[in-house]
């Protein structure tokens, strides 16, 4: 998560991020994910739109 905002932040500032801001780094659980995910919410301008992926298979085990 930390990688998917520097990235995000250094295209915001070289104006190159798009109007939708795609975020799709995996299922990896974070201990903080409330604070990361709020982090981004706020520093993304005004103008973009947020949207959040995650990969999902029904099938798949706890391992």
């Amino acid at each position: 998560m930390n990688l998917a905002y520097k990235v995000m932040m250094n295209q915001q500032r070289s104006y190159t991020l798009q109007q939708y801001a795609v975020i799709c780094i995996g299922t990896n659980a974070l201990d903080d994910y409330e604070e990361q995910t709020m982090k981004i919410i706020h520093d993304l301008e005004p103008g973009h739109k947020l949207i959040l992926m995650t990969p999902y298979n029904a099938r798949a085990d706890a391992d």
